[in-house]
């Protein structure tokens, strides 16, 4: 009869739990989508420029950049978004290139005591 019971007591709380669950997921995802509306309204206001500005100052991953136009700009048509996006991933993709292309030279002495180059490594 106790283990019955507690059986039942058990049973509710786990049904309470995943309730809770449930509730909260239900409520981030309002909150998401209050979210992407804002952010949506905010950006379509600017002149590319501006967006550009706006969307660098938030320092987004890749992930983000592809979130913010997939999943926020495509959804209403907001194309001005997602090609303020494609500018932004193309400078990073330039930067990251030429970046990638520097390479400094080094200056060490040897035990002749005289400068000899050396390729900083962690830099290519």
């Amino acid at each position: 009869m106790l283990y019955k019971f507690f059986n039942i007591l058990l049973m509710e709380k786990h049904q309470k739990i995943a309730n809770d669950v449930k509730q909260t997921f239900l409520e981030l995802e309002n909150n998401a989508n209050i979210a992407k509306d804002k952010i949506r309204i905010i950006l379509r206001g600017l002149s590319k420029e501006d967006m550009i500005d706006q969307i660098n100052e938030l320092h987004l991953s890749e992930k983000s950049l592809n979130f913010l136009c997939e999943g926020i700009a495509l959804e209403s048509e907001d194309d001005e978004i997602c090609a303020a996006v494609q500018q932004i991933k193309n400078d990073l993709q330039e930067l990251e290139i030429s970046q990638a292309t520097y390479a400094p030279v080094i200056y060490y002495h040897n035990h002749f005591q005289q400068p000899a180059p050396y390729l900083h490594l962690a830099s290519v």
